[in-house]
This record gives structure tokens, C-alpha cells and sequence, in this order.
């Protein structure tokens, strides 16, 4: 009887002393812009305000194709620091992972090469800040619809998601 308590109080002490699940990369609430595969559609581009500078906006295009952009909330609920090096999806010619920064007073945005997810972290892309940008739009994101896309990360891999699309 007494090897049976100790064995069980070991057990007990060990199980306690391991090391935590770790649940990796999540996502939460994400959401993409409602646009028009053309600037000339009726949903419009939904481009945020970038100031008075005249530069480009998160769903502008100079090329006269229509571009969009995913926000969400990525959580690193893992001990180990990831990081976000792409996206994909199957409504636009290029997908590319942005950031908006302020540059001599104006509003601009640039492609980085990826995101840092530090461990037990989160990771907001919003308007104005990192996002992925979709570009030259294959079809039209209306509100309401869903969107499929896939995050790929450096140590996760591949997360396949669902963005609701919406008007801003």
C-alpha cells in the first residue's frame, strides 16, 4: 500500500513538473476589405485614408486592377518565437505581406520579407500597420462572402483560414 502511494505522489509530482501543451500559431477575427475586381465596379476600392499626400492606400492600384488587403490577430501560444513568411490565396495575381509606415510625412507602404510572432505573443494586421495585401484581384470580395487563404509560417507551416469579407 505504501509503494502504491508513492508511486502515485511521484507520478503526481512529475506530471506536474512537464513541460506545458503548447498550442502553436492560432488565429483570431480575421477579415478582409470588400473591393471590386476593376476600380470602375460598383463596390469601389474601400481604400483607407493614407493622409493628404496622394499616396496609395491598402486597396488602390495604379495598374487599374483592384487590390484588397486581410487583417486578423495571430496568437504564438507556443515557448519558441515563430514567424509569418507568407500568404496565399486563389483571388489575386500576388500575394504579399505589407507594412504601412511613415515616411518624410507621407503615408506609404512596403513589402517585408515577414512578420515576428515572439512566443506567448500576439500579432495584430490592421489598417495602417502590417496586413497582407492582395493584389490585382482575380474576382470580386463582397460583403458578407468568405474568403479562403493560407498563412505560411517559418516553424508552424501552413495555417489554411477563412476571412470574412467586409465593408470598413
Amino acid at each position: 500500500m505504501k509503494k502504491a502511494l508513492i508511486l502515485t505522489t511521484l507520478l503526481v509530482i512529475l506530471t506536474a513538473c512537464a513541460a506545458p501543451v503548447q498550442s502553436g500559431i492560432t488565429v483570431e477575427n480575421a477579415w478582409a476589405r470588400a473591393a471590386s475586381q476593376s476600380p470602375s465596379g460598383d463596390m469601389g476600392n474601400h481604400s483607407e485614408n493614407m493622409g493628404n499626400s496622394g499616396s496609395m492606400g491598402e486597396g488602390e492600384n495604379s495598374m487599374g486592377g483592384s487590390n484588397s488587403a486581410i487583417y486578423m490577430v495571430i496568437y504564438n501560444q507556443s515557448n519558441q518565437n515563430d514567424r509569418l513568411i507568407a500568404a496565399k490565396t486563389d483571388v489575386a495575381e500576388s500575394v504579399e505581406i505589407h507594412q504601412t509606415r511613415m515616411e518624410n510625412d507621407i503615408m506609404m507602404m512596403q513589402k517585408v520579407d515577414g512578420v515576428d510572432i515572439p512566443a506567448g505573443s500576439k500579432v495584430e494586421l490592421k489598417p495602417g500597420g502590417y496586413h497582407i495585401m492582395l493584389i490585382n484581384l482575380k474576382k470580386d470580395l463582397k460583403a458578407g462572402e468568405k474568403l479562403a487563404f493560407t498563412l505560411v509560417f517559418e516553424k508552424q507551416g501552413e495555417i489554411n483560414l477563412e476571412a470574412e469579407i467586409r465593408t470598413p
